[in-house]
Protein backbone atom coordinates (compact mmCIF):
# COMPACT_ATOMS: atom_id res chain seq x y z
CA UNK A 1 0.00 0.00 0.00
CA UNK A 2 1.44 3.03 -1.09
CA UNK A 3 0.30 6.68 0.33
CA UNK A 4 0.02 6.89 4.11
CA UNK A 5 4.26 7.33 4.74
CA UNK A 6 4.53 9.18 1.27
CA UNK A 7 2.23 11.61 2.93
CA UNK A 8 4.52 12.76 5.48
CA UNK A 9 7.57 13.47 2.96
CA UNK A 10 4.95 15.09 0.45
CA UNK A 11 7.17 18.31 -0.31
CA UNK A 12 10.63 16.20 -0.90
CA UNK A 13 8.69 13.41 -2.79
CA UNK A 14 5.46 14.70 -4.30
CA UNK A 15 6.78 15.30 -8.00
CA UNK A 16 8.02 11.25 -8.32
CA UNK A 17 5.10 9.44 -6.53
CA UNK A 18 2.89 8.96 -9.79
CA UNK A 19 5.57 8.12 -11.93
CA UNK A 20 6.50 5.79 -9.34
CA UNK A 21 3.97 4.44 -8.91
CA UNK A 22 3.27 4.10 -12.94
CA UNK A 23 6.37 2.34 -13.29
CA UNK A 24 5.56 -0.24 -10.60
CA UNK A 25 2.18 -1.11 -12.55
CA UNK A 26 4.30 -0.99 -15.80
CA UNK A 27 7.05 -3.65 -14.60
CA UNK A 28 4.30 -6.10 -12.88
CA UNK A 29 2.38 -5.60 -15.76
CA UNK A 30 5.33 -6.52 -17.92
CA UNK A 31 6.43 -9.24 -15.85
CA UNK A 32 2.55 -10.82 -15.31
CA UNK A 33 0.71 -9.95 -18.37
CA UNK A 34 -2.94 -9.94 -17.44
CA UNK A 35 -2.16 -9.76 -13.45
CA UNK A 36 -5.20 -8.57 -11.74
CA UNK A 37 -3.98 -5.11 -10.04
CA UNK A 38 -5.41 -3.41 -7.12
CA UNK A 39 -4.98 0.20 -6.04
CA UNK A 40 -5.97 1.40 -2.80
CA UNK A 41 -6.63 4.74 -1.10
CA UNK A 42 -5.55 4.71 2.27
CA UNK A 43 -6.67 4.79 5.09
CA UNK A 44 -7.86 8.07 7.21
CA UNK A 45 -5.14 9.26 8.76
CA UNK A 46 -5.89 10.51 12.82
CA UNK A 47 -3.60 13.31 14.21
CA UNK A 48 -1.09 11.28 15.64
CA UNK A 49 2.36 12.41 16.33
CA UNK A 50 3.93 10.78 13.23
CA UNK A 51 3.88 13.75 11.29
CA UNK A 52 1.24 12.14 9.02
CA UNK A 53 -1.13 14.95 7.58
CA UNK A 54 -4.26 13.37 6.45
CA UNK A 55 -5.28 16.75 3.99
CA UNK A 56 -2.07 15.61 1.43
CA UNK A 57 -3.28 12.27 1.81
CA UNK A 58 -7.12 13.57 0.71
CA UNK A 59 -5.54 16.69 -1.44
CA UNK A 60 -3.01 15.24 -3.31
CA UNK A 61 -2.31 11.64 -2.63
CA UNK A 62 -5.84 10.53 -3.18
CA UNK A 63 -6.10 12.05 -6.96
CA UNK A 64 -3.19 10.50 -8.22
CA UNK A 65 -3.94 7.48 -7.31
CA UNK A 66 -7.25 7.48 -9.12
CA UNK A 67 -5.92 9.09 -11.71
CA UNK A 68 -2.82 6.22 -12.27
CA UNK A 69 -5.75 3.70 -11.63
CA UNK A 70 -7.77 5.10 -14.72
CA UNK A 71 -4.97 5.38 -16.75
CA UNK A 72 -3.31 2.31 -16.20
CA UNK A 73 -6.79 0.82 -16.36
CA UNK A 74 -6.62 -1.01 -13.15
CA UNK A 75 -8.83 -1.80 -10.22
CA UNK A 76 -8.91 0.82 -6.83
CA UNK A 77 -10.78 0.13 -3.94
CA UNK A 78 -11.09 2.81 -1.25
CA UNK A 79 -10.03 2.36 2.53
CA UNK A 80 -10.13 6.30 3.17
CA UNK A 81 -14.07 5.97 3.17
CA UNK A 82 -14.19 2.77 5.49
CA UNK A 83 -12.35 4.58 8.14
CA UNK A 84 -12.58 8.18 8.40
CA UNK A 85 -13.45 9.54 11.33
CA UNK A 86 -14.01 5.97 12.85
CA UNK A 87 -11.88 6.57 16.26
CA UNK A 88 -13.16 3.44 17.68
CA UNK A 89 -11.06 1.40 14.28
CA UNK A 90 -7.69 2.87 15.51
CA UNK A 91 -5.24 1.55 18.48
CA UNK A 92 -3.47 4.05 20.84
CA UNK A 93 -1.49 5.45 18.74
CA UNK A 94 -3.75 7.05 16.39
CA UNK A 95 -1.95 5.97 13.51
CA UNK A 96 -2.68 2.23 12.92
CA UNK A 97 -5.30 0.03 12.86
CA UNK A 98 -6.80 -2.02 15.65
CA UNK A 99 -9.13 -5.38 15.36
CA UNK A 100 -11.94 -3.46 14.24
CA UNK A 101 -10.44 -1.54 11.97
CA UNK A 102 -8.80 -4.28 10.27
CA UNK A 103 -11.63 -6.36 10.29
CA UNK A 104 -13.22 -3.79 8.61
CA UNK A 105 -10.49 -3.25 5.42
CA UNK A 106 -10.82 -7.10 5.10
CA UNK A 107 -14.18 -7.14 4.16
CA UNK A 108 -13.76 -3.85 1.91
CA UNK A 109 -11.11 -5.91 0.27
CA UNK A 110 -12.88 -8.88 0.13
CA UNK A 111 -16.16 -6.94 -1.70
CA UNK A 112 -13.04 -6.04 -4.37
CA UNK A 113 -11.51 -9.27 -4.32
CA UNK A 114 -15.19 -10.93 -4.79
CA UNK A 115 -17.63 -8.59 -6.43
CA UNK A 116 -18.75 -8.99 -10.41
CA UNK A 117 -16.28 -12.24 -10.13
CA UNK A 118 -13.42 -9.73 -10.77
CA UNK A 119 -13.65 -7.16 -8.70
CA UNK A 120 -16.23 -3.78 -8.84
CA UNK A 121 -16.79 -2.00 -12.08
CA UNK A 122 -13.90 -2.30 -13.96
CA UNK A 123 -12.90 0.48 -16.14
CA UNK A 124 -15.43 0.96 -19.20
CA UNK A 125 -18.22 -1.18 -17.58
CA UNK A 126 -21.27 0.76 -16.61
CA UNK A 127 -22.60 0.74 -12.48
CA UNK A 128 -25.78 -0.72 -14.05
CA UNK A 129 -24.25 -4.21 -15.11
CA UNK A 130 -22.79 -4.46 -11.35
CA UNK A 131 -24.36 -6.83 -8.91
CA UNK A 132 -26.13 -4.64 -6.23
CA UNK A 133 -23.50 -4.68 -3.76
CA UNK A 134 -20.89 -3.89 -5.67
CA UNK A 135 -22.57 -0.25 -6.15
CA UNK A 136 -21.15 1.17 -3.43
CA UNK A 137 -17.24 0.70 -4.98
CA UNK A 138 -18.73 1.73 -8.39
CA UNK A 139 -18.11 5.62 -8.63
CA UNK A 140 -16.15 7.15 -11.41
CA UNK A 141 -12.61 8.56 -10.71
Amino acid sequence: MLGTNDARYWKEASHRYAAGMDRIIKQVKAASPGVRIILAIPPWVKPNNFGIPNDILVNNIEPIIRAVASAQQVELVNMYKTTVNQDNMYSSDNLHLNEKGYAALAQVWERQILCNNNGVCDIGESCETCRQDCLEQCSAP
